[in-house]
């Protein structure tokens, strides 16, 4: 088959790039949300979220799309984060292995309902 060089390239991406890590318990995450590096990456998109919240898209919104979009990609940025830590407690908690105790799960499920 002849495909188009730009699935060819995704897909050799999709391949050749580097495998996740598969973490299970709670407590592993909340050491890799600790993480000095993830802390200012959070710290980073929640400042320019804010400032555009509050300064750029009142201002610029009416005439540009591109302020309400970047809002979204930052904060979706870090709810995939979350989301990721929050399902791998559930799926952890009904193979029996109780995840619910922990600070941390309440934490990443209150975040999670303050996105929505």
């Amino acid at each position: 088959m002849n495909f188009p060089p730009w699935w060819r390239k995704n897909r050799a991406h999709s391949l050749l790039g580097p495998k996740e890590e598969t973490i299970g318990q709670i407590t592993e995450f909340q050491k890799l949300f600790l993480a000095p590096g993830f802390l200012a990456y959070i710290s980073v998109l929640i400042t320019a979220s804010l400032v555009i919240v509050f300064y750029f898209a009142p201002k610029y919104g009416k005439k540009s799309m591109l302020w309400y979009i970047s809002v979204c990609s930052m904060i979706g940025g870090i709810s995939v984060s979350v989301t990721t830590g929050l399902g791998s407690a559930i799926v952890q908690t009904a193979m029996g292995d109780n995840q619910v105790c922990f600070v941390s799960f309440l934490l990443l499920l209150l975040e999670i309902t303050c996105d929505c």
